[in-house]
């Protein structure tokens, strides 16, 4: 199946994550919430990054359908948990 479908690079993809992954580490300084960010972009690279994206994109109904639940019940919440809680009550 994937023999139908040469690699391709998606380069605009990993670098958006790439540099969200840069921008979180810069401004975060909590363990946890890095950790919890990386987890979060290491799954959404997996799901929009050759095969599995575009396998999603030309193929399969399953896989697309696949790739958005992981990245709406995986991704979006560990980036969620990721973000810093710093409140200031000036």
């Amino acid at each position: 199946m994937t023999s139908l479908l040469p690699f391709r690079w998606h380069i605009a993809e990993v670098l958006f994550i790439v540099a969200a992954g840069v921008g979180h580490r810069v401004v975060v300084t909590s363990a946890r919430e890095r950790r919890l960010a990386l987890y979060a972009l290491l799954a959404l690279l997996v799901v929009t990054v050759w095969p599995m994206g575009d396998i999603a994109s030309n193929v399969s109904l399953t896989a697309a359908t696949i790739q958005r639940l992981v990245i709406m019940l995986l991704v979006a919440p560990l980036l969620l948990m990721a973000t810093p809680r710093t409140y200031s009550c000036e």
